[in-house]
Protein backbone atom coordinates (compact mmCIF):
# COMPACT_ATOMS: atom_id res chain seq x y z
CA UNK A 1 0.00 0.00 0.00
CA UNK A 2 1.53 3.47 -1.01
CA UNK A 3 1.91 5.44 1.85
CA UNK A 4 0.05 8.19 0.14
CA UNK A 5 -3.09 5.65 0.62
CA UNK A 6 -2.60 5.09 4.14
CA UNK A 7 -2.26 8.51 5.33
CA UNK A 8 -5.65 9.43 3.15
CA UNK A 9 -7.63 6.55 4.51
CA UNK A 10 -5.92 6.74 8.24
CA UNK A 11 -5.42 9.75 9.13
CA UNK A 12 -4.47 9.64 12.24
CA UNK A 13 -1.18 7.57 11.04
CA UNK A 14 0.64 11.25 10.26
CA UNK A 15 1.42 11.11 14.19
CA UNK A 16 3.39 7.72 13.96
CA UNK A 17 5.07 8.86 10.50
CA UNK A 18 6.22 12.03 12.50
CA UNK A 19 7.10 10.02 15.86
CA UNK A 20 9.11 7.63 13.72
CA UNK A 21 11.05 10.72 12.19
CA UNK A 22 9.43 10.34 8.83
CA UNK A 23 8.04 13.46 6.87
CA UNK A 24 5.61 11.52 4.12
CA UNK A 25 3.57 13.88 5.15
CA UNK A 26 3.18 16.28 2.66
CA UNK A 27 5.96 14.87 0.64
CA UNK A 28 5.93 14.65 -3.51
CA UNK A 29 6.88 10.53 -2.73
CA UNK A 30 4.12 9.46 -0.37
CA UNK A 31 2.46 8.76 -3.67
CA UNK A 32 4.89 6.37 -5.13
CA UNK A 33 6.86 4.62 -1.84
CA UNK A 34 5.03 1.77 -0.16
CA UNK A 35 5.68 1.43 3.75
CA UNK A 36 7.70 -1.16 2.63
CA UNK A 37 9.74 0.66 0.92
CA UNK A 38 10.11 3.41 3.15
CA UNK A 39 11.08 1.09 5.74
CA UNK A 40 13.65 -0.40 4.01
CA UNK A 41 14.99 3.75 2.74
CA UNK A 42 15.13 5.16 6.36
CA UNK A 43 16.52 1.38 7.46
CA UNK A 44 13.32 1.14 10.10
CA UNK A 45 12.03 -2.21 11.55
CA UNK A 46 9.36 -2.87 9.86
CA UNK A 47 7.88 -5.34 12.15
CA UNK A 48 8.16 -2.63 14.59
CA UNK A 49 6.62 0.12 12.95
CA UNK A 50 3.53 -2.10 11.44
CA UNK A 51 2.67 -2.65 15.08
CA UNK A 52 3.30 1.09 15.79
CA UNK A 53 1.09 1.80 13.49
CA UNK A 54 -2.05 -0.85 13.95
CA UNK A 55 -1.95 0.09 17.79
CA UNK A 56 -2.24 3.92 16.88
CA UNK A 57 -5.10 3.27 14.21
CA UNK A 58 -6.70 0.82 17.01
CA UNK A 59 -9.33 -0.58 14.23
CA UNK A 60 -9.46 -4.33 12.69
CA UNK A 61 -9.31 -2.58 9.52
CA UNK A 62 -5.71 -1.79 9.57
CA UNK A 63 -5.04 -5.27 9.59
CA UNK A 64 -5.92 -4.79 5.69
CA UNK A 65 -2.86 -1.93 5.46
CA UNK A 66 -0.53 -3.99 2.49
CA UNK A 67 3.43 -3.62 2.84
CA UNK A 68 3.92 -3.70 -0.89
Amino acid sequence: MLVEEVLARYPQAAAVFKRWGLHCVGCWLADVHTIAQVAEIFNLNLRTFMRDLRKALKEESAEGIQLF
